[in-house]
């Protein structure tokens, strides 16, 4: 019988738990994962434990954050003061915004709270929103999330163009409705906020401007 190697064609069950014991995913139920071994199909510590295996085997093993989803972090959610916050924007819970980077490039982000010590924000990826919206808990959501990102950058593939049974590699709980997360167009739509990118607010801003430009001189 011979050992799993690169290139070879993969099915697995599989139960990722985290280091609590708590199960975050797995093939229970469900068809088996399949894949091809090496190909960057699957979180590097996945095919580092399956390369060397048998049908039938079966183990445990210890993945790395660096080997998987990278390390949580919540430096992309931020709260911010209420003093600093227009007064002409009121935010609300699940409001769409928009931030301006050092560098010009703009940052959007989603209102996950409004209370009295501020507005706090998540300048996380839409999908791993969407998977916290189905009951997902945000870290697993952004380790998902992660893991896909780097499937497509190792295979040169642009988010906006994958299909589903690509996204589901990384992501088995995506559904059809996520594939239109990633459309620049919807995503710019769906911003309909104060000072976000939506075509209503864009045109808001520029009558103002326009007004107030107009205002400056006839003074």
């Amino acid at each position: 019988m011979s050992n799993a190697k690169d290139g070879d064609a993969v099915k697995i069950h599989y139960t990722g738990t985290l280091d609590d014991g708590s199960v975050f995913d797995s093939s229970d139920g469900r068809d088996p994962l399949a894949f091809e071994l090496g190909s960057g199909q699957v979180i590097k510590g996945f095919d580092d434990a399956v390369r060397g295996m048998i049908v039938d085997e079966e183990k445990t093993v210890t993945i790395a954050p660096e080997n998987a989803y990278g390390v949580a972090s919540d430096e992309n959610v931020i709260t911010v003061p209420p003093d600093q916050v227009p007064p002409e924007m009121n935010p609300s819970k699940g409001d769409k915004l928009q931030l301006m980077a050092p560098n010009g490039q703009p940052i959007p982000v989603t209102v996950v709270d409004v209370t009295d010590e501020g507005v706090t924000l998540d300048a996380n990826h839409e999908l791993a929103e969407w998977l916290v919206k189905q009951g997902m808990p945000f870290r697993t959501a952004h380790h998902r999330v992660g893991s896909l990102v780097a499937w497509c950058n190792d295979n040169a593939k642009p988010m906006n163009e994958l299909t589903l049974a690509e996204m589901q590699i990384s992501v088995p709980e995506a559904k059809e409705e996520c594939t239109q997360l990633f459309d620049p167009v919807a995503s710019v739509n769906a911003r309909d906020i104060f000072g976000a990118t939506a075509p209503n607010q864009v045109k808001k801003q520029i009558v103002y401007w326009q007004a107030k430009l107009d205002e400056e001189a006839g003074e």
